[in-house]
């Protein structure tokens, strides 16, 4: 009887903990996207650099398989854009998939096995054999210094150059350098309302949203991080 107690308990628990790894806003939107746990939640126009909403990373030790991040826009009359972008981990430190900081310092790669979803004109959805990510604390230029094929040395985009490691306008970026695309674009970090938000290529001025100051144009904005472990 206590034998079978004891299983029944373990059961319940491994179902809790099951349903409990999903993350609603993901599993609505994507819902192939099961078995990934949210790490970071937050809003870029409420909080200030690594101020999260959420934070889950110190709670795992166990392998990071994939990594996700999804954005979620609303603007004033209720209309919804979002994007979710998933790939293969490319580290096992978590701070590092978070919003970068001078203590994550800068992460600029390539990523295996990138795959897209979203509403948003214009975004190229589907999986792609490769991407990259520009995760920069500080001040960047145009020029492309990571050599991404593709890029334009002149323009803000899915190729550019990080000045140093310190705090400053900072960008959180996942690119699609095969479809010459920005995916996900999160700028002047720390800026809340006047920080600049894109999903897809911005159509006019800079294509990965620098300088755009488009956080004003949204009432809300969420962004999640999210992990699928081994």
């Amino acid at each position: 009887m206590k034998m079978a107690m004891f299983f029944g308990a373990v059961l319940a628990a491994a179902a809790l903990s099951a349903q409990a790894a999903d993350v609603p806003e993901l599993i609505q939107r994507v819902p192939a996207a099961k078995g990934y746990e949210l790490l970071y939640k937050f809003s870029p126009l409420r909080h200030g650099r690594g101020e999260y909403e959420v934070n889950n990373a110190k709670r795992s030790d166990r392998k990071l398989k994939r990594v996700g991040y999804l954005l979620i826009l609303k603007s004033a009359d209720g209309k919804e854009s979002w994007a979710f972008a998933s790939m293969d981990a490319f580290t096992q430190n978590l701070k590092k998939v978070g919003v970068p900081t001078a203590e994550t310092g800068i992460v600029q790669t390539f990523v295996n096995n990138l795959e897209v979803a979203g509403n948003a004109a214009g975004l190229k959805t589907g999986k792609f054999v490769k991407g990259n990510l520009e995760f920069f604390p500080g001040n960047y230029g145009a020029s492309n210094s990571a050599a991404v094929p593709g890029a334009d040395a002149k323009k803000y985009d899915f190729g550019d150059h990080p000045f140093n490691a310190n705090n400053g306008h900072g960008c959180m970026q996942v690119h699609n350098f095969q479809e010459k695309q920005t995916v996900i674009a999160y700028n002047a970090i720390g800026g809340k309302k006047y920080c600049e938000l894109g999903i897809g290529n911005n159509p006019k001025g800079q294509p990965d949203w620098t300088f755009s100051g488009s956080g004003k144009n949204y009432a809300s904005a969420d962004l999640f991080v999210v992990g699928l472990f081994e």
